[in-house]
C-alpha cells in the first residue's frame, strides 16, 4: 500500500488535473482504511492546495478525503489543521458551489467533535469561521444551514465565552427562524444549538426568549417528531439560567407541561432524564406549577423512573421530585405514597457517587415533613447512610448528615437507632475534615443527640468531639460557629466535668468574641457560656 500511496501523492503534485481528481478519489477510499499512512507519505499539503486552487471536482474529492482522514483518525484532526487548512476552508464555506458549501461545512463539523475537539472548535473560530456560518444559516440552502446550525452547536456547547461570540455575531434570530419554519431537521439542531447558548447564562437565556423562542420550543414538543422533542427539552436551560421566574411561567403558559410530562413516558433514558430536567427547572418555586404537574401525572412516572431507569434518569427523577414537593407536605405524603422511599435507599445503598448524593439530597427534603421521619428509617436509611458518612463524596457527606440531623428531632426513639448503628464517630471526623456545610450539619445532629441525654453526652465526647467543636467556634462560618456554639452548651449543660473540660479547650475565648461582635451566633454563644 506504501508504494500506491507514494505515487499517488506524486500524481496529486505533479499530475495533470485529471490525475489529481483521480488521485484525490482513490485516497478518499483509502483514508478509510489507513488515514495515518496518506499523511506519512505527504499528502496533506498538496491536498490543501487544491483546496486553495483545484477546481470544483478536486475540492469535492480532497474534502471527501480529508472528511474520511478525520473521521477515521483523531491525530489526523490535529494534522489536517495544522497544514493550514482551516482558512482555505471557510473560504470555501463562504465563496464555493453549494455543493462545496455544504460538503466543507459537514467537514467542519467533523473538527468539532472527537477528544481533541475544544482546541480545534478554538481554532475554528481563530480562522474566522463565524460570521460565515451565521450567513449561511440565514441565505444557505436547507442542507447547509443545517450543517451550519450544527457546528456552531457544537462550538457553544459547554463553552461560555464562544457561546457569547456567536451571540454577538448575530445568530440568534437566523436560528429562532428555522427553529419556526425550517426543515425538521434544521429545527432538531436549532433548539439544541438555542440550548447550547443558553446554560449557564442568565443574559443569554434573557434573549434567546425575547427573540421568541418559547412559543415554537413548544410546538416541538408538541408535534415533533421524536428527535425534534427531545431537541425541544432545551427549554430546561432558560429557567436553569435565568433568575427571573416569570420566564418559567411563559413557557407553562405556552403549554410546554403536558408534552414534558409524556416525555416521562418514552423510551428513550436520556429522553426521560432531560424531560425531567425541564419540568425540575421550571416548576421550580411554584406552587401553582407543581401542583399543576402533579395533576398532570408526573409523580407515578417519575418514581417509575427510579424504579426502571437508567442510574442518571433515577437522580433526575428523584431531584425533580423535590422541586415537585417545594415544602408541600401533602405532596410529600403522595411522593412516599407512591413507592419512592424504597427506590430512594436502593439508590443510596447501590447506586453511583453521584445518585448517592441525589438520593441523599431528596430524603433529606422529605424529612422536614416530621411524620415522614419514621417511615424513612424504616425503609432501611440508616446503614447506607452511615456508609455514605464514612465513605461518600464530599457532597454526599453533606446530605448525609443533614438527612441525619433532621432524622434525629423531636424522637428519642430515632436517636436511640441513629446511635446504635455507630453514627457519631463518623459525625465527629466530619467537624475535623468535612465541607463547611457537611461540618455545620454534623454539628447540628451532633447537638440533637445530646439533648436531654447525659449519656449520649458522654458519649459524643468520648468519640473526641470537643476539639474540632472548638475549632469550629474560631475558624467557621456563621452558621457553622451557631451550630458549634449550641453544642457545646448542650454538653455542658449539667456536667460541671463537661464544662471545665470545654473551658480548657479554649472555648471561652472564641464563645466571648461571638457575643461582641454580634453575628448570626450571638444568641448560641450566650447559651453556652450560661452553662460554663
Amino acid at each position: 500500500m506504501s508504494r500506491s500511496v507514494d505515487s499517488l501523492v506524486t500524481q496529486l503534485k505533479e499530475g495533470s488535473e485529471e490525475e489529481k481528481r483521480n488521485a484525490a478519489k482513490e485516497l478518499m477510499y483509502l483514508a478509510e482504511e489507513d488515514p495515518d499512512q496518506i499523511v506519512e507519505a505527504g499528502a496533506l499539503q498538496p491536498l490543501v492546495a487544491l483546496l486553495k486552487e483545484g477546481s470544483e471536482m478536486h475540492k469535492l474529492y480532497t474534502i471527501e478525503v480529508l472528511g474520511e482522514m478525520a473521521a477515521n483518525s483523531e491525530r489526523c484532526c490535529a494534522q489536517i489543521i495544522n497544514s493550514g487548512a482551516l482558512q482555505p476552508l471557510v473560504v470555501l464555506i463562504k465563496e464555493g458551489t453549494e455543493n462545496v458549501k455544504i460538503l466543507a461545512t459537514t467537514f467542519l463539523g467533523q473538527l468539532t467533535v472527537g477528544e481533541g475537539k475544544e482546541e480545534r472548535r478554538a481554532q475554528i473560530l481563530v480562522a474566522g469561521a463565524l460570521q460565515t456560518l451565521v450567513k449561511l444559516i440565514k441565505e444557505g440552502s436547507e442542507v447547509a444551514q443545517q450543517q451550519a446550525v450544527g457546528v456552531l452547536g457544537n462550538l457553544a456547547c459547554k463553552n461560555g465565552q464562544r457561546s457569547a461570540q456567536i451571540v454577538r455575531a448575530g445568530a440568534l434570530q437566523p436560528l429562532i427562524a428555522l427553529l419556526k419554519e425550517g426543515p425538521v431537521r434544521a429545527q432538531e439542531r436549532a433548539a439544541r444549538a438555542l440550548g447550547n447558548l443558553a446554560a449557564d447564562s442568565e443574559d443569554r437565556s434573557v434573549h434567546i426568549v425575547n427573540a421568541g423562542a418559547i412559543q415554537p420550543l413548544v410546538r416541538l414538543l408538541k408535534e415533533g417528531s421524536a428527535c425534534a422533542k427531545e431537541s425541544a427539552t432545551t427549554l430546561n436551560f432558560l429557567p436553569l439560567s435565568c433568575s427571573d421566574r416569570q420566564i418559567c411561567a411563559r413557557i407553562f403558559k405556552a403549554g410546554a407541561m403536558q408534552p414534558l410530562v409524556a416525555l416521562l413516558k418514552d423510551d428513550s433514558d436520556d429522553v426521560k432524564s432531560k424531560a425531567a430536567v425541564a419540568l425540575m427547572n421550571n416548576i421550580f418555586g411554584s406552587e401553582e406549577r407543581c401542583a399543576q404537574t402533579v395533576i398532570a401525572g408526573a409523580l407515578p412516572l417519575l418514581v417509575t423512573m427510579m424504579n426502571e431507569g437508567s442510574d442518571e434518569a433515577k437522580g433526575w427523577a428523584a431531584i425533580t421530585l423535590v422541586n415537585l414537593a417545594n415544602k408541600s407536605y401533602q405532596r410529600m405524603e403522595q411522593i412516599v405514597n407512591a413507592g419512592a422511599l424504597h427506590l430512594l435507599v436502593k439508590m443510596l445503598d447501590e447506586g453511583s457517587e453521584v445518585t448517592k448524593e441525589q438520593a441523599a439530597y431528596t430524603l433529606g427534603h422529605l424529612a422536614t415533613h416530621g411524620k415522614l421521619r419514621d417511615y424513612i428509617v424504616e425503609a432501611g436509611v440508616l446503614h447506607p447512610l452511615l456508609t455514605l458518612l464514612k465513605e461518600g463524596s464530599d457532597d454526599a457527606k453533606w446530605y448525609a448528615a443533614e438527612l441525619l440531623s433532621k432524622l434525629v428531632l423531636i424522637s428519642e426513639q430515632r436517636k436511640v437507632q441513629i446511635v446504635s448503628v455507630g453514627t457519631l464517630q463518623p459525625l465527629v471526623k466530619l467537624l475535623k475534615e468535612g465541607s463547611e456545610n457537611a461540618k455545620m450539619w454534623a454539628a447540628g445532629a451532633l447537638g440533637q443527640l445530646s439533648l436531654n441525654s447525659e449519656e449520649r453526652s458522654a458519649a459524643i465526647v468520648s468519640a473526641g468531639a470537643m476539639q474540632p467543636l472548638v475549632a469550629l467556634l474560631m475558624e467557621g462560618g456563621d452558621e457553622t460557629k451557631s451550630s458549634a456554639a449550641f453544642v457545646l452548651g448542650l454538653l455542658a449543660r449539667g456536667s460541671e466535668g463537661r464544662s471545665t473540660q470545654i473551658i480548657n479547650s479554649g472555648a471561652l475565648q472564641p464563645l466571648i468574641m461571638m457575643m461582641s461582635e454580634g453575628s448570626l451566633s450571638k444568641r448560641e454563644a450566650a447559651l453556652a457560656l450560661g452553662h460554663q
